[in-house]
């Protein structure tokens, strides 16, 4: 808590009303607290938070796993069946689904 009101008395007025709109975000959403983004000089690690924390995420990342848990269904017998040989326009949309899948989950 001292941490707290040592950065608290640091802010302005502007800063602690967007400080307080965060923390009130976070409780509507269920998410913890954190105090250490306004130590940081970056922009980004807020945004990066608020991607991830965002409940839309876990709704979005349930439907891409569904999605492809039903890639299997598409995969090929063998390495050499016609539609799914490399350089084919069907090879091409299953591996960019798939790729874009596995990134949007890493974020």
């Amino acid at each position: 808590m001292k941490q707290l009101y040592a950065i608290l008395d640091q802010c302005t007025q502007k800063q602690r009303l967007l400080k307080a709109t965060r923390h009130f975000r976070d409780g509507i959403y269920h998410r913890r607290l954190r105090h250490d983004f306004e130590e940081s000089e970056s922009k980004w690690i807020l945004k990066i938070y608020n991607i991830q924390t965002h409940p839309w995420r876990d709704n979005i990342l349930q439907i891409l796993s569904w999605v492809y848990l039903l890639l299997t269904f598409f995969e090929p017998v063998n390495r050499g069946e016609s539609p799914y040989v490399s350089g084919t326009r069907t090879y091409y949309i299953l591996t960019g689904l798939e790729l874009f899948i596995l990134g949007v989950s890493l974020i």
